[in-house]
């Protein structure tokens, strides 16, 4: 886990989509008023539409314009899990500003100079307020030569960065320039502390150096935050979107609201910046995806540049198809590499990005073979396997909507998660993307639990079963073919996940309205938004590679269960 499973084509894209987008225009005429009222009425499944939109990153801006527009059209059962969302997701707002206000005295008075952007800087001076945009950590830019001090006062401060290699080959895989994730369990807060701006695989040289001294500062509660210059801040975000296939309409909102925020930008100046760099298709790409989705003026000469940009209007449409089929694109790695592709500058661009991503070793390659330091130069010849590998799965699962790409556990986060839920012999422990079925088959043979192991791909159902029987636990483990979003719960004490984080949104109302209260859900390594868990473990391997967990204990359960 995570591995393969399909969710339900029906009432995909159209209605859905498109309410979405009417709702995320940073302005509202009286004729888009009247497209989201009419938009609104099409929409059967209002507690799936809220996940969808909870899992788009736009659920406080969609709720904030309903109510505004026309409140009598949501059910009133899902206006109130919404208005919960939106609460909830003003909280975890304040919180992530509070911390990051305080952090940024810490390095201040350690003498660290750091640039803040994205997360709550971004919802404090974009955003009309900024409970209107989904709360998310802050980005902090260091110079690579503070990178190490300013690690040491994270952790200080209880932070534990998130690894996917041993620690001590974290600089060989991941490189100066590549962002760094950093998790303080007790509560929860986040932060993205980066050296560069760029993955190191892209053919882009944006120098972060030039960067940090075209700083800028913002007022936000008084005090003043140095953060990246308004045509950077486009440029970067841009390049950011396109790492990650603009996977969020929350992130094309960004872009939106940026613009109508910052009407003097140097359009000149940026898009000579963006041409220099090899970041221009990139930048165009962002910006169509604004003004195409959400109506967002633009001078004329980039729309001229984006009306004669083939490569960038066939890249947007892509993403599109996309975002309508929900599909994500950690279960397409082929597309996220095509659209990376076709967003390089010119065919040069584009070959020396197709080497670096064929040939630049990552963490994912570690684990898919652990070599000792001596043999590191070997990876060069083992990531083109390991992609070749990783595309001919995909290429034999095509016809399969994933839920997640399968990934094993190591055992010692699989008996964490037994752990963390406090598995019995009275228990009846899902596992939701079960793969080969190791935990539900460590449930029942260390706890005695019954075990319900449920996947799409008929090969892992199989090795699943085979492995149950290698183990002699067969007859308390139930293998199920079958697509989780279908599924029956309700005689669930246990379910575990290890899916996407769209996917647990997705998932997180079957959860709550099906299981009985005491029942506990445990996720691997991601969350399920504004559901506050109960418990957060952070697990150090002895390879030094760190998983977190997630519990929640239902406490409600109805036709639309309240959140625990």
């Amino acid at each position: 886990m995570p591995s393969g499973n399909s969710t339900r084509p029906a009432e995909h894209s159209a209605p859905f989509f498109e309410v979405l987008l009417a709702c995320a225009r940073p302005a509202l005429d009286s004729a888009a008023a009247a497209r989201i009222r009419g938009l609104a009425r099409q929409v059967t499944d209002w507690p799936r539409f809220s996940s969808l939109a909870l899992a788009q990153g736009v659920l406080p801006l969609f709720f904030s314009q309903m109510q505004s527009v026309c409140p009598d059209e949501i059910p009133a059962d899902t206006c109130e899990e919404m208005r919960r969302s939106f609460e909830q997701n003003a909280k975890r707002h304040t919180h992530s500003l509070d911390e990051l206000l305080r952090l940024l005295g810490r390095f201040a008075a350690h003498s660290l100079p750091v640039l803040a952007f994205g997360g709550p800087v971004l919802a404090e001076t974009v955003y009309p307020s900024p409970e209107l945009r989904y709360a998310s950590e802050p980005h902090l830019l260091v110079h690579p030569d503070a990178l190490c001090c300013a690690e040491e006062l994270l952790h200080s401060d209880g932070y534990r960065r998130i690894q996917y290699a041993p620690s001590q080959h974290q600089a060989y895989f991941l490189g100066p320039a590549t962002e760094q994730v950093f998790i303080r369990p007790d509560d929860q807060s986040g932060v993205v502390l980066r050296a560069g701006l760029v993955p190191r695989y892209f053919s882009v040289r944006l120098d972060a150096r030039e960067v940090r001294n075209r700083r800028t500062a913002v007022a936000i509660r008084g005090r003043n935050v140095l953060t990246l210059a308004s045509e950077d801040f486009l440029l970067v975000h841009c390049l950011d979107g396109t790492k990650l296939g603009w996977e969020y309409l929350g992130w094309t909102c960004d872009t939106a609201q940026f613009l109508r925020s910052h009407p003097r930008i140097d359009w000149t100046q940026l898009v000579q910046r963006a041409r220099a760099s090899g970041a221009l298709r990139a930048l165009r790409l962002g910006l169509g995806l604004a003004a195409d989705w959400l109506a967002t003026p633009l001078p004329s000469a980039i729309e001229q540049s984006l009306a004669t940009d083939r490569v960038v209007q066939s890249a947007a449409a892509a993403v599109r198809i996309r975002r309508l089929q929900e599909e994500k694109d950690a279960s397409n790695p082929l597309a996220s590499y095509w659209l990376h592709f076709r967003t390089q500058s010119g065919f040069l661009g584009g070959l020396r990005y197709a080497l670096r991503a064929a040939l630049t070793p990552t963490s994912g390659d570690w684990r898919f073979l652990p070599l000792p330091r001596s043999l590191f130069p070997l990876y060069f010849l083992v990531r083109p396997v390991r992609i070749a590998i990783q595309l001919g799965r995909r290429a034999f699962r095509r016809s399969v909507a994933n839920l997640a790409p399968y990934v094993p556990s190591p055992m010692e986060v699989t008996q964490g998660m037994l752990s963390l839920a406090e598995v019995g012999p009275d228990d009846v422990v899902y596992d939701i993307g079960c793969g080969d079925g190791r935990l539900v088959i460590e449930a029942a043979r260390r706890y005695g639990a019954r075990g319900v192991g449920v996947d799409l791909d008929a090969r892992l159902i199989a090795d699943a079963l085979a492995n149950a029987r290698r183990a002699g636990v067969e007859d308390r483990v139930t293998l199920l073919q079958q697509d989780a979003e279908t599924l029956d719960l309700s005689e669930a004490t246990v379910v575990m996940l290890y899916l996407l984080p769209a996917t647990n949104l997705r998932l997180r109302h079957r959860l709550q309205e099906q299981l009985r209260p005491g029942a506990r859900v445990v996720s691997h390594r991601f969350d399920m938004g504004d559901w506050a868990p109960d418990c957060t473990e952070v697990l150090t391997l002895p390879d030094g590679a760190t998983h977190t967990l997630y519990l929640w204990r239902i406490k409600h359960t109805c036709a639309h269960a309240a959140h625990p």
